[in-house]
């Protein structure tokens, strides 16, 4: 079960949906919430030879489901192999309709509740909208660091609009557009879509792999059809506009707390290395016989009374250094966002990480996707020779404030299987004078 529930701060705070409101009349009555899922059906086989489906959700996690089912949870039927792209729910919809008129902004408000299902979406065929991101995670884009200087730049452009097309060579431009068009498990993103002037239906589906910018490299990319959006013949009265980047840079703007690290050619040291592994020697058949998701080496410690496995101090700002030695996973760290300032490709020839790539500007957020390129059989005897097997992904590297609580919570992967199975540690915010924590 999945929903969304949308926070708005009142009008006289002038939070970024006024802005929106006032300055570009795009308002709630132009959002569609865009909540996705994968339901684990399986279609089966009945004496009659037709097929029905079935709600298996143990079947997610085998991989030959018709080898590995148990007909007891299945009213005795026997479920079929599932499909090579799992489909993707809209509300509880399959590739549901959005009607537009020639101009119009709607304001497309995703959050991914798929188990394990990373999507890139994008439109399909000419003339289909124009996709601008506005916000991720709930979090508003901050302004670019740097302003464009081209000769013919904007002084006010429109802000962000994705650049399907960029490739690695411009790396800044690419790795930016590649994170925020990214969407994975528990992440949120806020798209405004502009429709054009040519009249048909456009479909908006998840992007293969390698096709256009985005963070899965050894991964995979759902491509399940999303939704359709049909734009009519007729022109919009609405007289809505894009956000330019001087909304963005408005003070009333709703932001975390910033953490306090600034990059001047150089990155700043990192206080924290978050490595996320798969233990595969721990699976008997398709499920792990004990924990075989790991973080540092260790496991979630859930008994009551044991410290923290990672000690954070209040109002200390910590530089986080986030990497997969092998297999998809999405880092997501409960209380405070952090704010994502740009990922480290691999260099495998020489095993090191390249110098790292900062994003157009830092992008807040509380969920973040890491993979590996490559290898994935990693024994936990063998753990020191992991990186002559394995070649990580690109290296995230964030930032985040501790400010205003202590107290223990948890980071762990989205992923739900990795959860579930080991893949989650406790955090705990002390304060720097006592040790403890306020409520000690």
């Amino acid at each position: 079960m999945a929903g969304a529930l949308i926070v708005r701060a009142p009008e006289i705070e002038n939070d970024f949906d006024t802005l929106l409101a006032t300055n570009c009349n795009i308002t709630a009555n132009d959002e569609k919430i865009v909540v996705l899922q994968t339901i684990s059906y399986f279609e089966t086989t009945t004496a009659g030879g037709a097929g029905q489906g079935v709600f298996y959700p143990y079947g997610y996690y085998v991989g030959a489901v018709e080898d590995n089912f148990d007909p007891n949870t299945c009213n005795g039927l026997t479920p079929t192999k599932a499909a090579t792209v799992p489909g993707l729910g809209v509300n509880g919809q399959i590739n549901p309709v959005i009607k537009m008129d020639q101009g119009e902004i709607k304001r497309l408000r995703f959050v991914n509740a798929s188990n394990g299902q990373t999507i890139v979406p994008q439109f399909v065929g000419e003339g289909a909208p124009e996709v601008y991101a506005i916000a991720v995670d709930g979090i508003a884009l901050l302004p670019p660091t740097a302003p464009n200087v081209a000769p013919d730049a904007l002084l006010d452009p429109e802000y962000f609009k994705i650049d399907y097309t960029v490739k690695e060579t411009d790396a800044e431009a690419y790795w930016t557009n590649a994170e925020l068009i990214t969407l994975a498990p528990g992440q949120r993103l806020d798209l405004l879509i502009r429709a054009g002037t040519t009249a048909g239906s456009f479909q908006l589906q998840g992007a293969a792999k390698g096709s256009v910018p985005m963070v899965v490299e050894g991964g995979d990319a759902n491509t399940a059809k999303i939704l359709m959006v049909e734009v009519t013949a007729e022109p919009s009265t609405k007289n809505q506009t894009i956000p330019t980047v001087s909304l963005f840079e408005a003070a009333t703007i709703q932001r975390p707390v910033p953490p306090t690290v600034a990059i001047d050619g150089v990155w700043p040291a990192a206080t924290q290395s978050i490595e996320f592994k798969t233990i595969e020697e721990n699976f008997t058949e398709a499920y792990p016989s004990r924990p075989a998701f790991v973080v540092n080496d260790q496991y979630f410690d859930a008994v009551v009374g044991d410290p923290a496995q990672i000690q954070l101090l209040k109002g200390d700002t910590d530089v986080w250094n986030l990497y997969s030695s092998n297999d998809a996973h999405i880092f997501h760290i409960h209380i405070n966002s952090f704010q994502a300032l740009g990922r480290s490709t691999y260099d495998a020839g020489n095993r090191v990480y390249n110098a790292p790539v900062t994003y157009q500007m830092p992008i807040w957020r509380d969920t973040i996707y890491i993979d590996s390129i490559g290898g994935t059989d990693i024994q936990l005897t063998q753990a020191a020779q992991k990186y002559e097997t394995c070649t990580p992904g690109t290296m995230v590297t964030m930032a985040s404030k501790q400010f205003d609580f202590t107290g223990e919570f948890v980071l762990h992967c989205h992923n739900l299987f990795h959860e579930d199975n080991g893949m989650m540690l406790t955090v705990s915010i002390l304060d720097p004078e006592t040790g403890g924590t306020d409520s000690e």
